[in-house]
C-alpha cells in the first residue's frame, strides 16, 4: 500500500541480496538437479524465483541488466551464484544478488524512492518517510549541510495465510467472485524475463535489455542443454524439506 499509494514517490533505487543454502547431498539427490536439460538452470531458476516475485512487485521489472553468473562451490554444471547491476525504465538503478553457497539464509532488500525507502531485513520492516521530496529538499535548502527530515516507522506485517494454499484460494475467489488476484499472470512473467535476462547476460558476458531476444536466449539455451552431461547418483532420494511439512 505505501507503494501503490505513492508515499514512497518514484522509485530511485532497489538492492535485494538473497542468499541460500543447499548441500552437495541435495543436488546428489536427483539425476535432473542442476543440470541445463533437467532444470534449465541452477539457483536462479529453482530457489531465487519467490523472492524475485516479491522483488520485483515492490521496484518493478528492470529494463537492462548485466549480469554474472558462476559455479563457485558446488559440484554441479550450472550456477550456484548470480549478481546483477539493474537499469529500470526511468533511470533508476538496482542490484541482485542470490546464492545457494550462504548460511544463513537472512534475505535484505531496499526499495529507495524519493519520497523515502522501504527497508526488509530479518523478517522486519521498516519505512523511513521524508518530509519534503528529495529533489524538493535538494534545491530548495540553503544550508550546505542539511538533509531531508526522516521519520522511521517500524511497520507490524499483518498475520495472514501465505503460501500455495492461499494463492490457490485467491486464484479461485478471482473466478468465482472477482477477488483481486495477489499474484497475476503477467507479474509472474516478470520473473522468468528477469532469470532469463541474467542467464543470457551472465553467459554472454554482456548487457541484456528485459524483455531478452527470444531467438538469442533459445539458442543459448539449446547449447547449455546440448553440453549438458547425464547425470549418475548413487541413490535417488525424494525426502520433503521439514520446514514445509
Amino acid at each position: 500500500m505505501i507503494i501503490r499509494s505513492g508515499k514512497l514517490g518514484e522509485v530511485r533505487r532497489t538492492c535485494m541480496v538473497e542468499p541460500n543454502y543447499r548441500s552437495q547431498a541435495y543436488y546428489d539427490s536427483a539425476t535432473w538437479r542442476a543440470t541445463w536439460k533437467g532444470e534449465g538452470g541452477g539457483v536462479l531458476i529453482n530457489q531465487a524465483p519467490h523472492g524475485m516475485d516479491l522483488f520485483l512487485l515492490l521496484g518493478g521489472l528492470p529494463s537492462k541488466v548485466i549480469a554474472k553468473v558462476r559455479t563457485r562451490l558446488h559440484k554441479i554444471e550450472v550456477e550456484d551464484e548470480a549478481t546483477a547491476l539493474l537499469e529500470y525504465p526511468n533511470g533508476a538503478w538496482g542490484y541482485y544478488y542470490t546464492t545457494t553457497d550462504e548460511a544463513p539464509p537472512a534475505t535484505f532488500m531496499e526499495i529507495s524512492g524519493d519520497k523515502g525507502k522501504l527497508v526488509y531485513q530479518g523478517g522486519s520492516l521498516k519505512f523511513y518517510s521524508l518530509k519534503e521530496t528529495i529533489p524538493e529538499f535538494t534545491f530548495s535548502s540553503k544550508n550546505m549541510w542539511a538533509a531531508p527530515e526522516v521519520t522511521e516507522e517500524k511497520l507490524k506485517l499483518p498475520e495472514c495465510e501465505t503460501g500455495h494454499k492461499e494463492i490457490m484460494r485467491n486464484f479461485s475467489r478471482s473466478i468465482l467472485y472477482g477477488e483481486e488476484l495477489i499474484a497475476p499472470g503477467a507479474e509472474g512473467l516478470w520473473t522468468v524475463e528477469f532469470i532469463n535476462a541474467l542467464i543470457l547476460s551472465g553467459k554472454k558476458k554482456k548487457a541484456v535489455d528485459i524483455p531478452v531476444d527470444r531467438e538469442e536466449y533459445e539458442e543459448l539455451l539449446d547449447s547449455l542443454k546440448k553440453s549438458s552431461k547425464e547425470k549418475i547418483v548413487k541413490e535417488i532420494k525424494r525426502v520433503t524439506d521439514p520446514r514445509f511439512k
